[in-house]
């Protein structure tokens, strides 16, 4: 009888185990995917002050593979203030504002996002890094719970332009 009883709770063990990739699944799509990549422009920018102005402004796409819950869109990046010695700069995590988007079907279309940074007259320019910059897709209501994280170059380099 006891036998039977240790069966029954490494039974009930294994389904639970079982059950954690499947759960896992609904909340963390694995297949995100672009269906249309976005394009981001680069640009610089100098004020008649010298303040100057470096933005990366991405626009359009279409991500699949997101279920139906509602999800958060954001871009990230590094930069900040070169200095005037041209060869280096404190760099800093830039982040364009979220925007939550409920899926239809398992795909949103992406909007218009911006990163800026601007430093004040006397330092050399303001730089963003292209290469560090990534699309953000988390849960919309566990913003921790990243879903897809797509990053420049590899997913989608091409599309930038500077």
């Amino acid at each position: 009888m006891k036998k039977i009883g240790i069966i029954a709770v490494l039974s009930m063990l294994v389904v639970a185990l079982a059950a954690v990739p499947a759960m896992a699944a609904k909340t963390s799509p694995s297949g995100v995917h672009f269906i249309t990549e976005p394009t981001c422009t680069s640009t610089q920018s100098t004020a008649p002050n010298g303040r100057t102005t470096a933005t990366i402004t991405c626009t359009g796409g279409s991500v699949a593979g997101l279920g139906s819950e509602p999800v958060s869109v954001y871009y990230t990046a590094t930069g900040g203030c070169q200095t005037e010695g041209n060869d280096s700069y404190p760099p800093g995590h830039l982040q364009s504002t979220p925007q939550t988007v409920t899926p239809k079907g398992g795909r949103i279309n992406l909007g218009t996002y911006t990163i800026s940074v601007s430093c004040p007259p006397g330092l050399q320019t303001a730089v963003i890094d292209p290469s560090s910059l990534e699309l953000v897709i988390s849960n919309a209501t566990s913003p921790f719970q990243v879903l897809k994280v797509f990053t420049v170059p590899e997913d989608f380099g091409a599309n930038l332009v500077t």
